[in-house]
């Protein structure tokens, strides 16, 4: 069967192979069709390299932008860290001023409540020994 088909296959290469001898006009055709064929794959193969060159230029471009934006929002969130830190810091030593001076007010009160039990004892006692010698 093999056979068969390689002897077909050679007759037909026989045959075509002979035609175009036969007519050269078919062999200038042939190859005038084969040069338009392979500048049109080169074409295809400029464009395309054109295409991926500019496909490429682009996706560098767009890469250099989101850097630029990634830069720029670390950049304000650093500086927002250290806004919220600054902040905290001082809203830290309003509360431990404002703990100081609560602490300062609240010993001086428990200082004159002393004081003023003090006096009303002392008083209290002045007027019982009043009202014992009278």
């Amino acid at each position: 069967m093999k056979t068969k088909r390689r002897h077909r296959s050679s007759e037909t290469l026989h045959v075509t192979t002979m035609f175009i001898l036969k007519n050269p006009w078919l062999s200038v055709a042939l190859r005038a069709d084969s040069e338009q064929t392979q500048s049109g794959l080169r074409a295809d193969s400029e464009r395309t390299q054109s295409g991926l060159r500019a496909d490429s230029e682009r996706t560098q471009s767009g890469l250099r932008a989101f850097r630029a934006d990634s830069e720029r929002t670390q950049s304000g969130l650093r500086a927002d860290s250290e806004r919220t830190q600054s902040g905290l810091r001082a809203d830290s030593e309003r509360t431990q001023s404002v703990q100081s001076g609560l602490r300062a007010d609240s010993e001086r009160t428990q200082s004159g409540l002393r004081a003023d039990s003090e006096r009303t004892q002392s008083g209290l006692r002045a007027f019982r020994a009043d009202s014992d010698s009278a």
